[in-house]
């Protein structure tokens, strides 16, 4: 009995020492919470795409950069194949594409993707690297906002996808729902049209004492 339980805590330790070995301090952004996420800290973040070959090449440098960088700089990865969203605002043509981002600032890296280059370039390198203009960088004010707009169809597919699927409305009441808001809304706008016209047609009648 004390040999078969040292063997199951000999197997159960060197499994416990794999997943340790495997863990990955990539974070992996979504289009849906990559502002929240981004808002605080030093970030540096690859575009990617699975079929990429220069990707599957960079995996490897990029998970031990991760490492590395841990508790100095978030190290991250976007899909860019399913977060069509933030691959527009990013203005991403190419697969990998990495960014520095710390605060409203976004830097581009555009240097070789070996390990030291990337290190130095998460550290401090970006500071000699130019930032795009508040105006065209994608962390900026307008760039969240514009990216909140960007977000609206995804958001209501979501939706839609929640109400058809989960709560089993069938898709003609979608569709009737979907065409009674604006005809609701522009009743609502009639009428008040209408109560104003009426009130302003009505004579006022001056009182002298």
């Amino acid at each position: 009995m004390t040999t078969v339980f040292r063997v199951f805590s000999c197997v159960l330790v060197i499994l416990l020492i794999g997943v340790v070995a495997n863990a990955s301090y990539v974070r992996v952004l979504h289009d849906a919470d990559f502002d929240h996420a981004t808002s605080e800290g030093s970030w540096l973040i690859e575009f990617y795409a699975p079929w990429c070959s220069h990707c599957k090449d960079l995996e490897s440098t990029w998970d031990t950069l991760a490492d590395e960088l841990k508790g100095k700089v978030n190290v991250a990865k976007v899909d860019g194949t399913t977060e069509r969203v933030l691959l527009g605002r990013f203005h991403v043509e190419g697969f990998p594409t990495i960014f520095h981002i710390q605060g409203a600032e976004t830097r581009q890296f555009a240097g070789h993707r070996t390990l030291q280059k990337l290190k130095d370039f998460a550290l401090a390198g970006w500071r000699a690297e130019p930032a795009l203009p508040l105006w065209q960088s994608p962390t900026s004010a307008v760039g969240r906002a514009w990216g909140q707009i960007q977000g609206v169809p995804a958001r209501a597919q979501r939706f839609y996808r929640y109400l058809h699927k989960d709560m089993h409305y069938s898709q003609m009441t979608l569709l009737v729902g979907l065409l009674a808001v604006p005809l609701m809304i522009g009743l609502a706008v009639i009428c008040m049209m209408d109560a104003y016209m009426v009130r302003q047609s009505i004579p006022h009648h001056s009182h002298h004492q």
